[in-house]
Parts: C-alpha cells; structure tokens; sequence
C-alpha cells in the first residue's frame, strides 16, 4: 500500500504480527467492529519469486495488514499497519466517497496510541561511558 504523502498516526516499535491483535481487541472493546481485510504474509505465502521492494529479496519482514473499523454508525475508517524492520507504521487512510466523524478517528488514535503503549519493546539505552 502507498502510504507516500502522509504521515503514520504513529510509530510502534513491535512487529506488526505482535501488535494487531491486541489493537484488533481494545477496538472492539471500546464498541468498533474490526474487519481485517488484507494480510500481506498471508498472500505472500501464495507466491513465489516476489522480491521485496523495500529489501530487494523474496526474503524480507515486511508485514501489511489493512483493518475496516466500523463505528456504531456511519463509514468505517480504514486503518493499515505498515510493519518492516520490527516497526509498524500506522495510518488512517481517506478514502474516497468515505467520511469518518472525527470524534471515530480520534477515538481510534487513542486506541491505537494506548494499545502502542503495551505492546512497544522496551529499548534498552546504553551509557557511552
């Protein structure tokens, strides 16, 4: 997916794989439907010989799940993770003729952001000493 142009709603320092399922269960938890409609590893595994664009390799990490988030009542928001590297880039994608309310989005950035919180590796900061 082209995320070029737009900025992740955030950055989480975990593989996608470790991070979507608890982001798929505090979403239904807070009363929003989750589809998940696209697994790159998945479709992956139904090809052989593609290189990785991002590694130049048929060996690569890259991870990409797209999620429908349906809230009680209007357009679903369609979020993707982006995961490579043991990072996962997550987006609200605007999509045409779709039109969230901005308390839903906000509602999902708060989600995504407590969720991001819990499921983050710790990173371990050596002294240059």
């Amino acid at each position: 997916m082209n995320n070029q142009g737009t900025s992740p709603i955030r950055v989480i320092y975990a593989h996608c794989s470790q991070f979507v399922s608890p982001l798929r269960q505090a979403l239904e938890a807070v009363d929003l439907w989750v589809v998940q409609s696209f697994d790159l590893r998945s479709t992956r595994a139904l090809h052989e010989g593609c290189t990785c664009p991002n590694h130049g390799t048929e060996r690569c990490n890259c991870e990409l799940v797209v999620l429908l988030v349906y809230p009680p009542s209007g357009d679903p928001v369609t979020l993707t993770l982006d995961g490579r590297d043991g990072k996962t880039f997550v987006y609200i994608v605007q999509v045409a003729g779709s039109a969230p309310t901005s308390a839903t989005e906000e509602l999902i950035q708060k989600v995504v952001q407590n969720v991001a919180v819990f499921s983050a590796r710790p990173r371990i900061l050596l002294d240059a000493d």
